[in-house]
């Protein structure tokens, strides 16, 4: 099994993940970004949006709200 080193998709996926609420899976997800010393990052690839809320836990701008269907 090939692993990824991409930090700021695992960091976007672990958010998403977040916001849906599956915490368990994200968790492993978690641990491994921490030992990477992330940076901060924007939730949408590419933007650059200077008002966005930071989570300080998944090291992302949030510049897009979610809208998640349950």
């Amino acid at each position: 099994m090939k692993v990824s080193n991409d930090v700021p998709n695992a960091q976007r996926l672990g958010y998403i993940l977040n916001q849906v609420g599956a915490n368990p899976l994200s968790l492993p997800i978690h641990r491994w970004i921490e030992r990477q010393n992330p940076r901060m990052i924007s939730l949408r690839s590419g933007c650059n949006a200077p008002d966005s809320e930071p989570d300080e836990r998944w090291h992302i701008l949030v510049d897009q709200v979610l809208e998640v269907e349950v």
